[in-house]
């Protein structure tokens, strides 16, 4: 696992965690209330419900709107 960010002045900061082929980047402005996260995930199985209660809880969120993009190699369900 990796990680990188950069603290912008006098606010905001954008971070990527790199986890295998998979990560999530944020880009935050505070200073609007503003939030946005991009996740890739590249395994079978996963819960996305899951994902947008944590990043909820966590930013304190009480906006949200979300939508999956299924990309690349995907079976048909």
């Amino acid at each position: 696992m990796q990680s990188a960010s950069h603290q912008f002045t006098p606010h905001g900061v954008t971070a990527v965690l790199i986890v295998g082929a998979s990560h999530l980047s944020v880009h935050t402005w505070p200073e609007f209330a503003f939030a946005t996260l991009d996740l890739v995930v590249c395994t079978e199985n996963f819960s996305m419900d899951d994902v947008v209660s944590l990043c909820q809880r966590e930013l304190q969120a009480q906006d949200i709107s979300w939508m999956e993009f299924r990309r690349g190699l995907v079976r048909n369900q």
